[in-house]
């Protein structure tokens, strides 16, 4: 029959914090999927989510806008169609909209699934979000504008506000105040970890917009990057983020 369902519910963490939760397979074993869970996120990427009594069901991805919402169908037959939705509530937490319509067997039990399954992903973005400290490293930079150029138009993070010779950048739940002062000469170095996917596109941008960075050795690989005045960005590499290992990766070994 087709019908409409409709779950939501509000949890910690800002949407760019959330978005993993929703979308990434061990995390989404932990609150809906609970037999395995995996989730190519991209239009068109391939999902199985698995149930150990009810066995494993397939679906494809149709739309992902990180980090707003991500849709998918069941399969076979494209239909119904699951988005989850995710929209800021405050400042640190989020609102998580599920909503499946199309050809529904039972449109009561999939509305109970997708309520119990949030009300255990509140309990996950608790603990992956309200524990954690929260920081914002200060770097300091001779030139703000020149600073501005570097982390937005070549490491594609976006201003989120500016006040007299300050501004903070964000990207993906990264969040750094650069700081105009000439006369301070000393230098940071941020540790920044991404995920697979994270270092991919990382990589992709190196090339794309010749952004200088090189591998390094700081008791594990990162890729290294240093803005204008110095700071460093450090992206450490290990087996479970580092796909690509070839010669013609954009970075030369230090």
């Amino acid at each position: 029959m087709t019908a409409h369902v409709t779950e939501s519910t509000i949890v910690v963490g800002t949407p760019d914090q959330v978005w993993p939760l929703v979308t990434e397979g061990r995390h989404v074993r932990t609150w809906y999927a609970f037999g395995g869970a995996e989730i190519d996120v991209r239009p068109g990427g391939a999902v199985t989510l698995r149930w150990n009594e009810h066995g494993a069901f397939a679906a494809v991805v149709e739309t992902v806008r990180p980090p707003e919402s991500f849709a998918f169908r069941w399969l076979p037959g494209r239909d119904p169609l699951v988005v989850i939705s995710l929209r800021a509530e405050g400042d640190r937490s989020t609102r998580v909209e599920i909503v499946e319509s199309g050809q529904l067997e039972n449109p009561e039990q999939s509305a109970l699934a997708w309520r119990n399954g949030l009300a255990l992903l509140r309990q996950l973005a608790a603990e992956q979000n309200a524990l954690h400290w929260y920081a914002r490293p200060v770097l300091f930079v001779t030139d703000l504008e020149a600073a501005l150029r570097f982390y937005v138009d070549q490491l594609g993070f976006k201003k989120k506000w500016h006040v007299d010779g300050v501004s903070q950048v964000d990207r993906g739940g990264c969040e750094i105040i650069l700081c105009q002062d000439p006369k301070r000469a000393d230098r940071s170095r941020l540790f920044v970890e991404l995920t697979r996917d994270g270092i991919d596109e990382l990589r992709r941008e190196i090339a794309e917009r010749s952004v200088p960075a090189e591998k390094m050795w700081w008791g594990y690989d990162s890729i290294r990057v240093v803005d204008p005045d110095g700071n460093e960005l450090l992206f450490p590499l290990d087996e479970t983020n580092d796909r690509e290992r070839t010669p013609d990766s954009p970075m030369s070994e230090r």
